[in-house]
Order: structure tokens, then sequence, then C-alpha cells
């Protein structure tokens, strides 16, 4: 029989093993384990590699395990705790603070847990703030993570996931995303340049892939919450009146929704997402139907426009040159 005790920066170890030399095994307990995850974050880095580098890692672990080593076969099991977690992209690029997680270790040697919890107060990217992150999650050995539950809010509304697997090894992640009441205005926020204001809230499901080239959209659908409305002010000339005669009755009309001069209320709004039999090159459609907001003026406006060019950077970065609007043949 034995004990140990072991401390050192950021590192405390006390424990007890026993060894049977008649069934040549033995048996240990490692009631108390904890880790400052911020002093040994250099090491952590060596076996877990994450993609961008070498991420900047803090936060306290505590933990617990016992086993039993007979001949070559080594049973174990344990738990693990993380409180205070924070990790940042060495460009800056993503920081997730107020990390916690709850794992149950069913074999410690081969890194498989039951589905445990995993929270995050805050995850930042670029303008983008995802709050009051939940996950349930299962580490099926170093190379897969089962994911069965993720929520959290984003752009006013709530975001989930369906559930999903990750293997870390590949440096890629494919997700089904599901939202729920985000608002119309603070996704406008996101990119520049866009000729038009809007408020609204809006559900919405789509594929989602992130890899070392980026993110991009599969074919899905973001539409206008049932029974609310939505209030669009564009700011482009031509947009409306580009096929209309000037000799058309609501040709006036048209000209000052273009122009910003009239809102329009929406009743209809539907962006389908890399839709199914689309031309070669089309990301979007985007369907609208409304009216202006001013009750005196009777004029219903129906907009049908195609979004031409990489989707994925007017969401993330704005327009670029290769990125077109064009009204509905």
């Amino acid at each position: 029989e034995g004990r140990v005790q072991a401390t050192g920066p950021g590192l405390a170890v006390a424990g007890e093993l026993t060894y049977d030399m008649a069934k040549d095994a033995v048996d240990f307990q490692l009631p108390a384990v904890s880790l400052d995850l911020q002093d040994w974050q250099a090491f952590v880095r060596r076996l877990v590699v994450l993609p961008g580098g070498q991420w900047e890692l803090a936060g306290k672990f505590a933990g617990s395990a016992e086993g039993r080593l007979a001949g070559k076969k080594l049973t174990s099991r344990g738990a693990l705790h993380l409180r205070e977690g924070r990790a940042a992209h060495p460009q800056g690029t993503v920081v997730a603070e107020g990390i916690e997680a709850d794992l149950e270790f069913t074999d410690l040697a081969e890194v498989v847990t039951k589905p445990g919890a995993l929270r995050i107060r805050e995850v930042r990217t670029g303008q983008l703030a995802l709050r009051d992150l939940e996950a349930e999650l299962a580490l099926a050995g170093t190379n897969k993570i089962a994911v069965s539950r993720v929520s959290f809010k984003a752009l006013g509304g709530v975001v989930s996931v369906e559930p999903f697997s990750y293997f870390p090894d590949r440096r890629e992640l494919e997700a089904v995303v599901l939202v729920d009441g985000i608002n119309v205005e603070e996704v406008m926020a996101l990119t520049r340049d866009l000729p038009a204001k809007a408020v609204g809230r809006v559900d919405g499901r789509f594929p989602l892939r992130l890899d070392d080239s980026g993110v991009r959209l599969g074919t899905g659908w973001l539409q206008l919450k049932p029974g609310v409305h939505a209030e669009i002010q564009f700011n482009a000339t031509g947009l409306l009146t580009g096929g209309a005669a000037p000799s058309s009755p609501s040709y006036a009309v048209l000209k000052k929704v273009e122009s910003g001069l009239l809102k329009l209320k929406v009743s209809e709004l539907r962006l389908d997402i890399r839709p199914p039999n689309a031309p070669a090159g089309r990301t979007a459609r985007l369907h609208l139907a409304g009216a202006p907001v001013d009750p005196d003026v009777k004029a219903p406006v129906i907009l049908d426009l195609n979004v031409n060019g990489p989707l994925e950077k007017l969401i993330n970065l704005g327009l670029d040159s290769r990125l077109s609007f064009g009204s509905k043949p």
C-alpha cells in the first residue's frame, strides 16, 4: 500500500494505491486532482491540436480517478470539472469566456465519457457574440466528439444545432443550424454596404460547414416569423423600377420606395439559401411582399431577387466585387 501527494506550479495531486503481488494487480485512487490550465497550456497544446495555431488557454480543472491495472489490462474511470475557462485564438479572431464543463469518464485510457455538459458565457468573433451557450456532448476516443445538443443566444434570438459528430483530426465540422426569432436588423449590422435597412424577426434552418477554408452554407432557408411583420427601407435606385415603365400607375410609388422615401411593411419574406436546381453561380433567392407603411399609399410591392456569387462573403464581410444582386427574370 502506498500514498502519494504532489504539488507544483498550478498542480496538486493526492492519491493512494495497493499492489496485490499474488494477482499482479494494482488498484489506484486519485480522489483529488487540480490543475491550472494557464500554467499548463503549453503541455495541453501538445496533446490537443486546435485549428489556427497556439491558442491562449486558461481555467481551473478539478477531477478524480480510480482504476485497476491487472497484467496488461487497465480499467479506469473518473470525473473532470472545468471552471473559469477561457480560450482565445492566436490572432484574437475568436475569444470564448466563462467556459465550464462537467464530464464523467467511463474509460480514461480510451478517453470515453458519458454525455456531459458544456457551458460558455460568451463566444465572440468579430462583431458577432454568442451568449449563454449550453451543450451536451460525449467523448468517444481522442478523435470523436458526439454532440447531442447545442443552443445559444445570438442576434436577438435563439440558435440551436441538430445532433452531430466532430472529428478533431479532420479539422472540419458539419452541422445543421436552426434559428428562432433572430433580429434581421442585427444580422444586417454584420454586413457592410447593404442597400437596405430592416427590422423584424426570422426563423430558419440551414446546414453549415466549417473547415480551414472558412464557412460554407448548404441548402436551407430563412423566413419571416409567423404572425410577425417586418419593415424595410431601401436605398437602391432602380431596384424596383428597373423593369417598370415610367408611365405605369405604380412607378412613382416604387420610385419612392427604392429611394428610401417610403418604408415597406412586409408580410412575406423568405430567403432560400443555395436553392435546388438553381443556375450555376446562384447562391440565394429572396422573396418579399408588402406595402408602404403609409396607409394613404395603396401600392402592393412584390420583389424577387437572386443572389449570385459567394453568399458567405455577404454574411461575413459585406459585399465584394464577386457578389451581385439581380432581379428575377
